[in-house]
């Protein structure tokens, strides 16, 4: 077995422990809700971005997030 041969497969093996390793330490989502912004602005913008709400942000489901009255700050 040639040089090559013989460093090639331990650096596979190294890339491929590196990459699985890198997924099983990502970080989880961010738990984003109505307290997490400052401003209804703020939340109406991140429900913007993706109308299938999957922060729940739009708990009536009629477009607005994080409406008043509720517990938030700027209520």
């Amino acid at each position: 077995m040639d040089t090559f041969h013989r460093l090639a497969a331990p650096l596979i093996a190294l890339v491929f422990i590196a990459s699985s390793s890198a997924e099983a330490f990502a970080a989880p989502p961010i738990n984003i809700n109505c307290s997490y912004f400052d401003t209804q602005k703020q939340a109406q913008k991140e429900l913007d971005k993706d109308k299938s709400d999957p922060h729940d942000l739009d708990r009536d489901g009629d477009g607005i997030a994080c409406e008043c009255p509720g517990p938030w700050k700027w209520c």
